[in-house]
């Protein structure tokens, strides 16, 4: 998924931006006539429905922006998975005192059925700065699980 959105990041915004952008438009297009209509006031009456209008194009943009974006997040990893025989049912990155969950990460880097991918911090961050991580996997390929165990810096292959 993150690869993904790096890949596609400027394409994302500029949709956020179009949208954002045809939201004004449209509404400009209600507020002028009725401001023209009204002789009295009407720099106030115009100002008063943008400010208005801004915290609520706001408001709107970006709750419908989280949920397409948990709607199509969810679409992505169903359409990727669908297929696959390898599958990592949990994977943790830590150290005795922190952790991160890297469970989402893995299963987006697996190719063709196959894992293969250096445990470090470029996964998904690090957890404990200075202190070298372990990584521990929980995966299910053709319907078998397992468990694996790695160090920071192992090249992770599965299955």
């Amino acid at each position: 998924m993150k690869k993904w959105f790096l890949k596609n990041k400027n394409e994302i915004l500029k949709a956020v931006i179009v949208a954002i952008i045809a939201g004004i438009i449209f509404k400009l297009v209600e507020i002028i006539p009725n401001s023209i209509i009204s002789h009295k006031n009407i720099v106030i009456n115009y100002l008063s429905k943008i400010l208005e209008f801004s915290i609520t194009i706001r408001i709107y943009h970006v709750v419908s922006f989280i949920i397409l974006w948990i709607i199509v997040s969810w679409l992505y990893r169903k359409i990727k998975n669908r297929n696959k025989k390898l599958k990592i049912i949990e994977a943790k990155y830590f150290t005795d005192s922190h952790s991160l969950n890297i469970t989402n990460n893995l299963n987006d880097a697996i190719e063709n059925n196959e894992l293969k991918i250096v445990l470090s911090n470029n996964i998904a961050g690090d957890p404990h700065k200075g202190i070298i991580k372990k990584g521990k996997i929980k995966y299910k390929f053709n319907g078998q699980k397992a468990e694996k165990e790695y160090k920071e810096g192992d090249l992770i292959e599965l299955p």
